[in-house]
């Protein structure tokens, strides 16, 4: 990227210390020595853009100098599919509703049914058929460029598909859980702050306007200081994935609490700001080879008192959590669906207007665009990591355990 000061920034270093820019070598268009920042930072000379590739991810930025504005072409987004089950064509729909903005140009899936069904969303949508590979190197010797990276495989191949999409410069959304271990989360991270590329976790909590409005009302005080939240998510869970991986605890990881659980997990974590102190859990697997319901009950190092219940043997698939304050009550789901709140001067809630129905992949573009703080940055996959370690150490020593 030329800027007209004549400025070139060097390049982002990616695992084992080598340029990003060297891993795949013409397949990628877009320049791995610089990448555009996300907004302006004051400084002596006024205001200078931000280069992303000199910016730390815990959001700490190095000035340069004073530069002008870059000059460079606002191109679509081009978008590889790695993984083209259920959850992948959910996703697919809010790429084909931004049809300016983005476009899917390849998909990376081994069965054909899938592949199928995803290519045929493409086409019936008037666009042009994205190729498709059965494998990720497969992809890498072909002529196709592109930009950015969906990662919906199962959970135990994230960690590999995450790894391969920012050693290639991509920017990567990847399904949550984000990886199924704290060893390769925190692996992950060490990578993400070497790489020029975003990686966004999809927990649709985090990229909802709901749970950041949620956030803004606690953070200015509106419901006074957090004294305790209350959770809950139920689904017919076990009906609908019986004969799936997700049932197999080396591909998942888990059961209902680490797939659609997760999504109350990470919401509630998102609300308190805090990290988890201690916790005891209750699980029960009634037959089945993961843990379909669990209680839990805890403490953050703040003190906030936290319960959550998941239960994945029951109907519909709903869910509710409720911050309590000591001058009011917030009231959501784990997907922010909906925000309503109370205080001393109302008996009841009272609806907070929200733009509904923004999808995940809508912020996502957002976030690359410079006009969104990552949502849900690699920190929260670490943090869920974690929590579900805890979690898990609990239910079998039926101990509370405390973290670190």
């Amino acid at each position: 990227m030329k800027f007209s000061c004549g400025i070139l920034i060097p390049c982002g270093m990616a695992s084992d210390d080598r340029p990003a820019s060297g891993f795949v070598p013409g397949i990628f268009s877009r320049s791995k020595t610089a990448r555009q920042g996300r907004r302006a930072l004051p400084c002596d000379h006024g205001v200078i853009p931000c280069i992303r590739a000199c910016q730390f991810r815990s959001e700490g930025l190095i000035p340069l100098g004073h530069l002008s504005q870059p000059t460079f072409n606002m191109k679509k987004t081009r978008t590889v599919i790695i993984g083209a089950g259920g959850i992948a064509r959910h996703h697919l729909k809010g790429i084909l509703q931004t049809p300016r903005r983005a476009s899917v140009v390849a998909l990376v899936e081994p069965h054909n049914g899938s592949a199928e069904a995803a290519i045929g969303m493409v086409v019936e949508a008037g666009r042009k058929a994205p190729i498709r590979t059965a494998s990720w190197k497969e992809f890498l010797k072909s002529d196709v460029k592109a930009d950015t990276a969906l990662i919906c495989t199962p959970h135990n191949l994230h960690y590999q598909n995450v790894r391969d999409a920012l050693k290639a410069g991509l920017d990567v959304l990847v399904e949550k859980p984000m990886v199924i271990t704290t060893g390769d989360a925190l692996r992950l991270k060490r990578l993400a702050a070497r790489s020029t590329g975003i990686l966004s976790i999809a927990f649709n909590g985090s990229h909802s306007p709901g749970i950041r409005k949620a956030r803004e009302l606690i953070a200015a005080g509106r419901i006074g200081e957090i004294i305790a939240v209350n959770a809950y998510i139920h689904q017919r869970w076990i009906k609908g994935f019986s004969d799936s991986w997700r049932l197999k605890p080396e591909i998942s990881g888990g059961g209902f609490l680490f797939d659609t659980g997760s999504h109350m997990v990470n919401t509630t974590l998102d609300l308190v700001d805090d990290d988890v102190r201690e916790m005891l859990v209750r699980w029960n697997h009634h037959g089945a080879p993961v843990e379909l319901n669990a209680a839990i009950a805890g403490s953050t190092k703040g003190g906030i008192l936290f319960t959550m219940l998941g239960v994945g043997e029951n109907i519909q698939c709903k869910s509710q959590i409720t911050v309590f304050g000591t001058r009011g009550q917030i009231q959501t789901c784990a997907w922010g669906k909906f925000l309503r709140m109370k205080t001393n001067e109302r008996n009841d809630f009272k609806d907070v207007k929200l733009k509904l129905g923004v999808p995940v992949w809508d912020t996502f573009l957002q976030t690359r665009d410079g006009k969104l703080d990552n949502p849900c940055p690699v920190d929260k996959g670490v943090r869920f990591a974690r929590f579900m370690d805890l979690a898990r150490k609990s239910a079998e020593s039926g101990e509370v355990v405390r973290a670190r």
